[in-house]
Formats: structure tokens, sequence, C-alpha cells
């Protein structure tokens, strides 16, 4: 393909990544500040009271609804192959008749749905494009990270998240600034190892070290941690030259998600028996993981209550109604689940990842360093869910990245097993 005809087929497509827009803007810009001063269960019904989230999400859902249908057959051709995610939406449409809020369910439920819509219209373009993904994101969150810098630094008094000081900038929490960072880090430095521009590649240098020094400013320990991990093993396994990339990769997965799995199932089933207050101390958190712990028990109770098919996914107002407390969630991604959904729901999830992994396996043949990149967010969304809870929430971005590379990774295994070839001809090296 020729370079006047990719930049034609560009053009022509970008249409279909206008909701993908839409959705990391409204993710990392607010225009209503102190959100993080509301409780936990105003926290995560929020986007109610704010008309300008409504109407974002509203007008993304609706495009990408409609550039979905524009394309039917490959629609339909992606649903089929997503059998077990399909189930899982229909599974949490059916949460309604155990819930005592099934509006609730409802509305979140259409979330999920529009959700997906922007995964598979976002699909339709950067299967061709792989690249601008990348591009397209560091730049994006770039935006808010450098708006958020500004912001905090001449005005201070607005944007500091009393009272530790931690800048949130034009974000809605100091957590959410933390978390943009950590996707500006991942998406420019894997962006470094595959762009051929160098004003790409300099300004991606540029973005890392404004987001580095957001993330300081933020004071969010989740995402320093994660983002050292990124900063770490993207150069890493970008190196890599051996015979089946796939093999070491398949082991990092297992052993990184292994042990993390262990150790949070282990603080959940006995939180008294993790004490070392020194620890918590150094990573700025007190011995109780910041009242976590406490709250992972409560929890684990909750749980116990409704194991098998769980409280629904009403945004956990069954639970607020029981216990009378303002919870918005369980800083803890599995936990959340677990509770809203029961066993069934991880179960779904469970299969999810393995065949994620399955997929990324298969894909590493083809595109290794765009494997690579899909590998660390993938590992980095896993872990980032020990305390905090992203995986499988409607409105969360790390959920849509991980609905994202899922339906990606499908659709382009599905392509080369019927043949196509319409991937962009970039030199991956060996």
């Amino acid at each position: 393909m020729t370079t006047d005809l990719r930049k034609e087929r560009a053009a022509h497509g970008i249409i279909y990544i206008i909701p993908f827009f839409l959705l990391v803007l409204n993710s990392a810009i607010t225009l209503q500040h102190g959100h993080s001063h509301l409780s936990w269960a105003e926290a995560e019904i929020a986007f109610i009271r704010d008309p300008t989230t409504l109407i974002v999400l509203g007008s993304a859902y609706l495009i990408a609804l409609i550039l979905v249908l524009r394309k039917i057959r490959q629609t339909l051709q992606i649903v089929r192959s997503q059998l077990v995610y399909c189930l899982f939406l229909l599974y949490i449409a059916l949460s309604m008749f155990w819930s005592a809020f099934p509006i609730k369910v409802f509305i979140t439920w259409g979330h999920y749905a529009g959700y997906t819509l922007i995964a598979i219209s976002s699909v339709y373009y950067y299967t061709n494009f792989p690249r601008k993904f990348f591009y397209h994101l560091g730049f994006l969150t770039g935006v808010s990270v450098a708006g958020s810098i500004i912001v905090s630094l001449l005005f201070p008094n607005w944007t500091m998240f009393d009272p530790n000081g931690r800048w949130y900038g034009i974000t809605s929490n100091p957590n959410t600034l933390g978390l943009i960072c950590l996707l500006s880090i991942w998406a420019n430095i894997v962006s470094l190892y595959i762009t051929e521009s160098k004003i790409i590649f300099l300004s991606n240098i540029c973005l890392i070290v404004l987001a580095i020094l957001a993330l300081v400013g933020s004071g969010s320990v989740t995402s320093i941690i994660l983002s050292v991990f990124v900063l770490s093993c993207v150069p890493i396994f970008m190196r890599i030259h051996i015979n089946h990339p796939a093999t070491r990769i398949l082991k990092l997965f297992f052993i990184v998600c292994g042990t993390a799995l262990a150790f949070s199932v282990y603080l959940l089933i006995h939180p008294e028996g993790y004490n070392t207050s020194t620890i918590f101390h150094d990573l700025g958190r007190d011995s109780t993981f910041s009242g976590r712990l406490r709250l992972w028990q409560d929890g684990w109770n909750l749980f116990m209550d409704k194991p098998c098919l769980g409280w629904s996914f009403d945004a956990l107002l069954s639970v607020v109604a029981k216990t009378k407390s303002n919870i918005g969630q369980f800083h803890n991604g599995y936990l959340h689940l677990i509770i809203r959904g029961g066993i069934v729901s991880m179960i779904f999830i469970l299969f999810m990842i393995v065949d994620l992994f399955l997929c990324l396996r298969s894909f590493a043949h083809y595109q290794f360093k765009i494997s690579i990149g899909f590998l660390i967010i993938v590992i980095a969304i896993l872990a980032h869910n020990i305390t905090e809870a992203s995986i499988a929430r409607s409105t969360h971005i790390f959920w849509f990245l991980f609905v994202f590379v899922y339906f990606y990774l499908k659709n382009f295994l599905y392509n080369q097993r019927k043949g196509f070839k319409k991937i962009e001809n970039y030199k991956w090296g060996k």
C-alpha cells in the first residue's frame, strides 16, 4: 500500500475513532471540581448530576452505534467471536431480577453497551493503523497532564486536594490524575519503540517527563508503582530477541498475576495477618492500607452473604441500602466484582483474561512490539485492581482498554485466519 493511499484511507476512516476521543477526554478532563470531597457513593454516581458528562458520553454512544451499524456484517462477526463477553453482558442485564434497584442496573448496562460499541468502532480504525492508537492516546492524555500541571501551578488553592496538598489539576481527583499519568507514560513509551518519526519520538519523551512530574504531584501511590513497572518492563521486553517470545511472555504473565492475585486473596481472607507498619509507611500508607483492610473484610462478608449471583450490578446501591453506609467501591477490583456478580461473574472474567492472553500469545508472532505494549497494560490493569476497582466497572477507562485490547486481538486474528491483509507495512524488526 502506497503512502498516499494509506493517508487517504486514514483520513476517510478517522470518523470511527471520534467516540474513542470523546471517551478519553471525558475520563481525563472534568469541568466540575470537588468530586474528591464527595463520599464514595456520591462519587460513584456523580456523573448523573453532571450534564456535561452525560452529553459527552451520550454523544459518543450514539455516534458509535451509527458507525457500528454501518459495518453491520463485520459487527456481527465480531460479536460471534465474543460469545463469552456477550454472555457476560447478558448476565449483567439479568441481575435486574435480583436487584433492589433494577432501573440502576439498566442504566449501568447501558454504559457497558456504550463502551462496547466504542471499542468495536475503534477496532475498525486501529486494526489498519495500530501505531496510531498509541499516538492518539499518548496525545490525549498528554493534553490532560499538561493542563493539570499548568492549573496546579497557577491556581494551587483551587487544585490542591486537601488536606495533603495533592494535585488533581483538570481531572476529578488525585487518583484519577495519577491514572491518566500512568496511561500517558505507557502510551508514549510504547510509541517510542514503534514510531519512525523523530518529531513524534521527541514529543513522546517530553510527554513522559510531564507525566512523571504530574504523577509525583498527584501522590497516587498505586499509579506511581505501576508507572515504575511500565517504565522498567517496556524497554526490557521490547529488546527481547528470542525464538519464542510468546513463551517468555506467558511465564511472565502468570508469575506476576498469580503472585498479585494470591497476595490479594490472602489479604481478603486474613487482613489481620499483614500488619507490617513500616512497609506501608514507606509506601505512604498506614498499616491498614488507608482503611482498605477493614473495607476488604466487610466486603468479603457481603460476598459470603450472596456468593453465587452477588448483589447485582446496580452500582452497589443494594449494598448501600443494606449497610446504611456510603460505599462507592471496595478498593479491590476482584472483590468489587464478586460482590456485584458473585462467583458467576468471576468465572466470566477469568475466562476472558485467559483468552485475552492466549490471543496475545498468537498476536506476538505477527506484531511483537504491539503485543508487548498490550501485554504491559493488561498486567498493569490486573495489578491496579489489587488496591483499586476498575475491572468490569462500566465507566472506567481501564475497563474500556481491557475490552478494546480483547476485541482488537480477536478481530485481528480472525482476519489473519481468513487471509485478510490490511495492516500497514511497518518495519517491526526481528
